[in-house]
Order: C-alpha cells, then sequence, then structure tokens
C-alpha cells in the first residue's frame, strides 16, 4: 500500500511573529506535517493543528528558520486550523500536507529526520525512505525560490520553498533560488504501511479479529497475520 497526499494549504508569513490557516485533510489522510520557512532567524517556535500541539519534527530557529511538526489525526475529520507562532517578526511562508496510507508513528511511519545546511543557488536535502513511500521536505533562504522540479508544490516563493515527493531508497529534493546566501532544508520521509499491518487494522475495523483468533493459533497472544497468506494487498 503505498502512502498518499490528500490535503495541501498554505499561507504567507509577512512581517510577523505568527501565522495560521486552514488545512483540509483528505477523508483518509491521518497525518499532517506542517512547516514554516523564513528569511532570518527566531526562537521560541511552536505549532498547534486544531489547537493541540504538534510534535516538532526537526530544524531550527537560527537564521533562515525552517522548521517541521507532526500530528497524527483521526480519518474523516474536515477542515482545522494550523497555527505556528514565534517571537519575532519575520517574512517568508508556511504550509501543510497530510497523507495516508502510512504506518503510525509509533510503527515506524517517519524515517529519521535530515536538516541540511549550505550557501548556494541550489538548496538540498538526501532522504532515505521506502518503496511507496513518500518523503516531505523543506527550505529557507533570504532570496526568491523559483524552482521545485520533480516535487509537488506545497509553497514556492520568498525565502521559502516546501515540496513532497515520492519515496525510493534514496530521494533528493531539491530547490532553485536566485542568490547563494545560506540556506538550511529539513527532510522526513512517511513510510507506507505493510500488509500485515493492512490486515490487522481491516479485521479491527470489519470486527473479525476475535472469530480469526479462534481459528488461527496466536503466538504470545498475538495473530501472526503474515503467516496467513491469504490475503494479497
Amino acid at each position: 500500500m503505498a502512502v498518499v497526499a490528500g490535503g495541501i494549504s498554505s499561507a504567507i508569513v509577512s512581517a510577523a511573529a505568527t501565522v495560521s490557516w486552514t488545512h483540509t485533510p483528505g477523508a483518509t489522510d491521518t497525518l499532517v506535517i506542517a512547516s514554516i520557512s523564513l528569511d532570518f532567524g527566531g526562537s521560541g517556535f511552536s505549532a498547534t493543528y486544531d489547537g493541540v500541539a504538534m510534535t516538532l519534527i526537526d530544524g531550527s530557529g537560527s537564521a533562515p528558520a525552517a522548521l517541521m511538526w507532526y500530528r497524527e489525526i483521526a480519518e474523516g475529520g474536515g477542515a482545522k486550523t494550523v497555527a505556528i507562532s514565534w517571537t519575532t517578526a519575520r517574512s517568508g511562508y508556511a504550509g501543510a500536507a497530510s497523507y495516508n496510507g502510512r504506518r503510525t508513528v509509533a510503527a515506524g511511519g517517519l524515517g529519521t529526520a535530515v536538516t541540511t545546511t549550505g550557501s548556494s543557488a541550489a538548496p538540498a536535502v538526501t532522504v532515505v525512505g521506502e518503496v511507496n513511500g513518500r518523503v516531505h521536505g523543506c527550505a529557507a533562504q533570504a532570496g526568491i525560490f523559483d524552482s521545485d522540479a520533480g516535487m509537488t508544490r506545497i509553497y514556492l516563493t520568498y525565502a521559502a520553498g516546501a515540496a513532497h515527493d515520492d519515496g525510493a531508497v534514496s530521494a533528493v529534493m531539491t530547490w532553485g533560488t536566485d542568490t547563494s546566501t545560506g540556506w538550511r532544508t529539513v527532510g522526513i520521509a512517511i513510510n507506507p504501511i505493510s500488509v500485515g499491518d493492512r490486515i490487522i487494522w481491516y479485521m479491527s475495523t470489519a470486527g473479525w479479529g476475535d472469530k480469526l483468533r479462534d481459528i488461527f493459533a496466536p503466538k504470545n497472544g498475538i495473530l501472526q497475520p503474515r503467516e496467513l497468506g491469504l490475503v494479497t494487498i
């Protein structure tokens, strides 16, 4: 089962120390990732989704600031407000994307975050992912972002670029800008749900769990669906 991006949203940051916008996830999305990219640095960054704190993935408020957060959500929640705040008025962009078909965070649904810095007109980050997964990244630089070839755009503008792309063994996310000043990127892999995980999910929602446990001997009290060999997804 492949990770699929549902909703995408973004908002401009214009000489402010807070930004909020509405994000509408897809009907089956269960993960929201929010990011912010600013021209200069700040401190005290925090993010909420529907008024509940999001978890920082990685990034830095040092100039230029680029940070990402996540929150796991229930399917079918509808439009919610994403809000990010910090201490010093800056300019840039913020945005969010939501996903489905992924493992839970507790089960390894997010890979190891990667943060990179450099000085060039091509900010980039390499993220190790899984087949059928996706990668999500953002970049910040005090310049104009003008390209993000090969990626699905979340935002691309002054000081800021964010996008997601198909996952692979190794995915390189690269942006183009009009300057060679210092930049910062953050990237992370979103890993797909496995066949065994999907069977467990389906059994739990269909009410089959107890019946199958009566038929197939569990190990240590847990049904081993990968041994059934009956379902291909």
